[in-house]
């Protein structure tokens, strides 16, 4: 009986410190995107947003959650948790746009697509937003 009780507590115990190592890394993933956000300045847009692909990134690449803010300089995705950050800068972006596919993929809803160049070099992504329109009219006026 007191084995049984032993191996119990023990799983117990495992289970505990498992919950509490990533509460932890919760914790630090989102003061991290918070300090990420202030550290951008002034939002005058702010979405929360799932990018579902990027031109430079591998098409098996995991959607990414965040929040996509507009400030004076730039457009910025902001991950929720550890992951790639995009950051465009507002006179690198050549297009704003909705689409329904990107790279092959199919969207039951219209999706934001962002193209930009730096440095001759193209890139493009697209992310899930509330309102994609509302995205594409933000980007589109003057600076």
């Amino acid at each position: 009986m007191q084995t049984v009780l032993t191996v119990i507590a023990v799983v117990l115990l495992v289970v505990l410190a498992l919950v509490a190592l990533l509460a932890g890394r919760a914790l630090w993933a989102t003061r991290h995107a918070r300090r990420r956000l202030r550290e951008l300045g002034e939002l005058h847009h702010r979405e929360v947003a799932l990018l579902l692909g990027r031109a430079s990134a591998p098409r098996d690449a995991k959607p990414a959650v965040g929040t996509l803010v507009r400030t004076d300089d730039v457009v910025a995705l902001v991950p929720a948790t550890t992951g790639q950050e995009v950051v465009v800068p507002l006179e690198a972006v050549t297009a704003a746009s909705t689409t329904t596919s990107f790279r092959g993929r199919s969207f039951a809803e219209p999706v934001l697509l962002l193209t930009w160049e730096l440095h001759g070099t193209g890139d493009a992504a697209v992310l899930r937003v509330a309102d994609p329109d509302g995205w594409v009219e933000e980007l589109s006026r003057p600076r």
